[in-house]
């Protein structure tokens, strides 16, 4: 039985006995508390682990799950979403073949962040799945290292070599640059966020149910 008021992902969940009925119904009110993604709270209460929840999610929408730690990914693409969006909606853009940009989601069912994606990047997008703390983890280690190596390519640029404290610094305040720039994405994420919440709310619950037809959107 579908609980009103849970995401579709909780229902599929609750649908495959992977969950009971009481605990979505404690995620449910520990994410309204803590405002953190359903999925996310599930593993942290314990009631279904990460490995779990991402093998559900690719038989349900036919799209391959990766393990980002076996992959070498371009690290150039960082570039073409910001960090900030990449944390929002727990993405991680890991390939680009032509006109379209491969992207690593917690959660395929969101379809704000498809949407976002294609709208930043002018491409089309293709969905893998990989669990949440893993996109955690590489989002942090490839912002991190692009953001270092920006900082080394301009202090040669400027004939500064620095070291020490000196290279702290300079690394730091271009990570807090390149880590929390990108303001203009987080304005239109949000301006996507409030037309497509008011005008398909009701369409993304249709959307997610047919997702498995198209992995490639």
């Amino acid at each position: 039985m579908a609980i009103v008021g849970a995401s579709a992902l909780g229902n599929l969940l609750l649908k495959a006995n992977l969950i009971t009925e009481e605990q979505l119904l404690e995620a449910l009110k520990e994410q309204k508390i803590k405002g953190k993604r359903l999925s996310s709270v599930l593993v942290k209460l314990g009631y279904i682990t990460e490995e779990a929840l991402t093998s559900i999610l690719s038989r349900q929408y036919r799209i391959p799950a990766v393990k980002l730690s076996d992959k070498k990914l371009d690290r150039s693409l960082v570039k073409l979403i910001s960090y900030d969006t990449a944390k929002r909606y727990q993405i991680m853009p890991i390939a680009k073949t032509g006109d379209t940009i491969t992207i690593a989601m917690a959660d395929p069912s969101d379809s704000f962040a498809i949407d976002h994606v294609k709208f930043l990047t002018s491409m089309k997008v293709s969905v893998v799945i990989a669990s949440e703390s893993e996109i955690n983890e590489t989002i942090e280690t490839y912002y991190k290292q692009n953001a270092i190596q920006e900082s080394s390519s301009s202090s040669k640029e400027n004939g500064f070599s620095a070291s020490g404290q000196d290279l702290s610094q300079s690394v730091d305040s271009v990570s807090a640059e390149a880590l929390q720039g990108a303001k203009l994405d987080e304005v239109v994420g949000n301006a996507l966020d409030e037309v497509m919440s008011g005008d398909n709310k009701k369409g993304k619950d249709e959307e997610v149910e047919q997702a498995s037809e198209a992995p490639i959107v």
